[in-house]
């Protein structure tokens, strides 16, 4: 693990969560969510910049012919001579057309760069990829703990974003089921991603819609059976 990603990995992490991904780039973000700890870092980061912008506008239906009445309502781009009269708002619409059309290709290009430096995954894993959830635990000073199960393994991985270690306390994971009752998942590594070991009934409790908590801990996390220390947040597991 480096810590540091590629830049078009890092675009990916980043349209990812923005919702701004295709269908084949969703799924190619979802294996490295599973599978490389960097990118899954990268995509907690995200989430904690844009989370705020996302509270602050909420869903706005729109109709499925929207796209085709604005593109009716433009009017055809004509040659324009050095001498041309054209009002300025003409003469910004043609630079904004060609402007979308240069990050159209921008954007074709680098998928195609992607496709070509990511292994070809199996049309059946492309139609229908393993379920992976995530909750993100925001902490203060912009400071973050994303949890990823891996819907296919099981596998778990724990990575923290902005997280300064005191040397006296360390940060403890819970699923909280239906019957109310927390348990640990693990300690979190305040410096990189950490994979957790959870036993197979444990692993069952994490499915879409569980809560999981995160408490403030003496180091080498709580001695009682829940938590002992202070619970900082909770989250939601949501499928991505």
């Amino acid at each position: 693990m480096t810590g540091v990603l590629p830049e078009p990995l890092e675009l990916l992490a980043a349209e990812y969560v923005v919702g701004l991904a295709d269908a084949d780039d969703r799924v190619e973000a979802k294996r490295l969510l599973a599978s490389d700890p960097d990118f899954a870092a990268a995509v907690a980061a995200w989430q904690a910049r844009v989370a705020p912008w996302f509270d602050l506008v909420g869903e706005r239906p729109h109709s499925a012919a929207l796209h085709d009445r604005i593109m009716a309502a433009l009017p055809v781009a004509a040659p324009m001579a050095a001498n041309d009269d054209l009002p300025d708002v003409r003469r910004s619409l043609s630079f904004w057309r060609g402007a979308a059309l240069l990050m159209t290709a921008a954007s074709i290009a680098l998928a195609v760069m992607l496709s070509l430096r990511a292994p070809s995954a199996p049309t059946e894993i492309a139609t229908a990829p393993a379920p992976v959830l995530l909750a993100t635990l925001a902490l203060p000073d912009a400071a973050a703990i994303s949890l990823t199960v891996d819907g296919a393994s099981g596998r778990l991985t724990a990575t923290p974003t902005g997280i300064t270690p005191d040397g006296a306390h360390d940060y403890q994971l819970w699923v909280i089921p239906a019957d109310g009752t927390p348990r640990s998942l693990g300690l979190v590594n305040a410096a990189q991603p950490r994979a957790l070991a959870a036993a197979a009934p444990l692993r069952a409790e994490l499915r879409a819609g569980a809560t999981i908590a995160v408490s403030f801990e003496p180091l080498g996390g709580s001695q009682q059976a829940g938590p002992s220390g202070p619970v900082l947040t909770t989250a939601t597991l949501g499928e991505i």
